[in-house]
C-alpha cells in the first residue's frame, strides 16, 4: 500500500513510466503524486510529455484537471516562498522585531 507514501509511490511510478515511456496514463499519475509530494517542476514536465502522448486526446480531462491542481500547488509554493517577508514586515509594523 502506498496511500500518503509519496517515496514508494513515485518510485513505483517511476518503474511504471520507464517500462512503457510512451503511454499517458502513467505519467498523468505520476504528475499527479508528483504535485501532491510538492515537486512542481517534474510535475510540470511529466503533465507536459502526458498531453503530448495523448494523441486521441482520451486524457484531456485528466490533463486539465491535473492542470489545475498544478496551479494550485504554484500558488501555495509561491505564498510559501513570500510569507516570511511579509510575516517580518508585519512584525516590524507592530513593533515586535526589536533588533532593528
Amino acid at each position: 500500500n502506498v496511500i500518503g507514501n509519496y517515496p514508494a509511490a513515485l518510485k513505483l511510478l517511476d518503474s511504471a513510466v520507464a517500462i512503457d515511456p510512451d503511454r499517458a496514463l502513467p505519467r498523468l499519475n505520476y504528475a499527479k503524486v508528483l504535485i501532491a509530494a510538492g515537486r512542481i517542476d517534474l510535475a510540470r514536465e511529466q503533465l507536459h510529455i502526458a498531453e503530448n502522448l495523448d494523441k486521441w486526446g482520451l486524457f484531456s480531462q485528466m490533463v486539465s484537471e491535473e492542470r489545475q491542481q498544478l496551479a494550485h500547488a504554484e500558488q501555495a509554493s509561491d505564498s510559501e516562498k513570500r510569507a516570511p517577508a511579509s510575516e517580518q514586515v508585519h512584525e516590524k509594523a507592530i513593533g515586535k522585531n526589536t533588533g532593528v
